[in-house]
């Protein structure tokens, strides 16, 4: 039996014994990122255990046991949610709000420009009263800086949310944009504060996601083990704008082959036979948001149209069967689509009901590391 006095690999037949004054540091970075733990320590890792208060040396998964004991209480917001949908959460990806002072505002000024109408206000509160009808545990709000000064009051606000994120469910990500030079120590101070990643959207942002400043901030969002999600596609109020189209996705995946991609929209935005062609089976994650309803149509617009900007049941049970179910992610884009909808047109469209549990939260708990 070795004794370590430092973090290091061991194999599956090692026991290594741990000495009481490593012990608090291999805790912490088991709250920190359990993967990272058991990438450090195996399951035949033996530690001294006066920490959780009991005596001697005990096996790896004993210890665990004597850890969720003390971090059920902590944690127990995770819980309620588990045994209510039989072992596993409802996890919506993609949602937006705004401050209560704004939200009118800039939902109208967008609804208008799309020429399309919401299904809510775009407040955390009418969000939270959509959940709860839909049975929704977490929706994870992604925020859009669309100029440089907003990042600032943009990620305050997602600290404040996440500070609630047990009583409310309501995980936000954070926002940054290309032209942010300091985006080495945004990315690092959002990592620092716990925010699970940050939202990109090329057609606002007017950059081209294969730019230069994009492939900067995406490359080092990754070393920062941030996710990285991306508006994919065209976008409804602009829908001749290449600057997030399928080919230009391609080309940044091509030359960064990223961690923790997530492309929004089925991978792109009523462009679905390039995805297919092109981003299908690669190594990102795609969401289900504003893909599998019909728009709900403003007065100007005929239900064909609306019916014509939808990804079929057919079409989105083969992309999820080929790409892999363990890599879709649902997402409603409320307040652009509804949740309750949404997560009733998914379940009309074939997939088993593993499939199912995996799209619906599996796949998104494991992401954004739950800690259950």
């Amino acid at each position: 039996m070795k004794e370590i006095t430092k973090l290091e690999k061991t194999s599956l037949s090692d026991f290594t014994l741990c000495g009481a004054e490593l012990l608090p540091k291999l805790l912490k970075q088991l709250e920190e990122s359990p993967q990272r733990f058991l990438r450090t320590c195996t399951d035949s890792l033996i530690v001294c255990a006066d920490y959780v208060g009991m005596t001697g040396s005990i096996k790896f998964p004993k210890l665990l046991k004597q850890l969720e004991k003390r971090e059920r209480q902590r944690f127990s917001y995770l819980f309620e949610p588990l045994k209510r949908h039989g072992g596993f959460m409802i996890i919506d990806f993609h949602t937006h709000t705004f401050p209560n002072e704004l939200a009118e505002r800039a939902v109208g000024a967008l609804a208008k420009s799309a020429k399309i109408c919401n299904y809510l206000d775009g407040t955390t509160m009418d969000l939270r009263r959509s959940m709860k009808n839909a049975n929704i545990d977490f929706s994870v709000l992604l925020p859009v800086a669309t100029k440089p000064e907003q990042q600032g009051s943009i990620n305050e606000i997602a600290l404040e949310i996440n500070r609630h994120s047990d009583e409310t469910g309501l995980l936000s990500f954070g926002g940054i944009h290309p032209d942010n030079d300091n985006y080495r120590h945004i990315l690092r101070s959002l990592a620092r504060n716990g925010v699970k990643g940050i939202k990109l959207h090329p057609v606002f942002q007017q950059t081209y996601i294969d730019d230069l400043r994009y492939l900067r901030i995406i490359s080092y969002a990754c070393e920062c083990e941030l996710i990285v999600l991306i508006h994919s596609g065209y976008d409804i109020s602009h829908p001749h704008l290449e600057f997030s189209s399928v080919p230009h996705v391609a080309s940044m995946l091509d030359t960064l082959h990223p961690q923790k991609i997530v492309l929004a929209h089925m991978g792109g935005w009523n462009c679905w036979e390039e995805t297919e062609k092109y981003l299908i089976g690669k190594e990102v994650w795609l969401d289900t948001s504003f893909s599998l309803l019909p728009i709900r149509s403003a007065p100007d617009m005929t239900q064909e149209k609306s019916e014509s900007y939808r990804l079929s049941p057919e079409s989105f049970l083969r992309m999820v069967r080929e790409h892999g179910a363990n890599r879709v992610l649902f997402g409603s884009d409320s307040p652009w689509g509804g949740q309750a909808e949404t997560l009733a047109a998914l379940k009309e469209t074939g997939l088993t009901d593993e499939e199912q549990k995996a799209v619906l939260g599996e796949n998104a708990a494991k992401l954004l590391q739950l800690p259950f």
